[in-house]
């Protein structure tokens, strides 16, 4: 074999080599992905319970008279409510039961009403109603 035949066949050995060596210690140099676990259905339950919240009153689309209205509804104890209207923001506490209730101010027409609940674990539900308003008797 001549001098250049070697050389081709010593280089296509070591570039062999090399590449299976970089595919054997690469994935071990790699960061692994952190596989976040599934919860199971009791775990699913938990983090429902966690985030509920239910808004007894008003009910979404409803039509009133008046300036105002009470938010009345239930979520976990002791979480902090904030209730955005289109006039006035109200923020208070659940009771131990989970029970809040506040009275916002409201304008003539269509009102968005936003109601916010903040957990201890710094998760945050919200749910929003529309409520349609006649301050002059039909």
């Amino acid at each position: 074999m001549n001098r250049e035949t070697l050389t081709a066949i010593f280089l296509g050995f070591a570039g062999g080599i090399l590449v299976a060596l970089l595919l054997i210690t690469i994935p071990k140099r790699l960061p692994q992905a952190k596989k976040q676990p599934t919860p199971t259905p009791s775990q699913q339950t938990v983090i429902e319970e966690k985030t509920k919240m239910n808004i007894e009153s008003p009910e979404n689309n409803a039509y009133i008279e008046g300036e105002s209205i009470d938010v009345i509804g239930s979520t976990k104890g002791k979480s902090k409510i904030v209730v955005n209207g289109p006039i006035e923001d109200k923020v208070t506490t659940a009771g131990d039961d989970g029970k809040f209730k506040t009275t916002i101010g409201l304008a003539d027409g269509e009102n968005n009403i936003s109601v916010s609940a903040y957990f201890e674990d710094d998760s945050v539900v919200t749910k929003s109603l529309t409520i349609f308003v006649s301050k002059e008797a039909l």
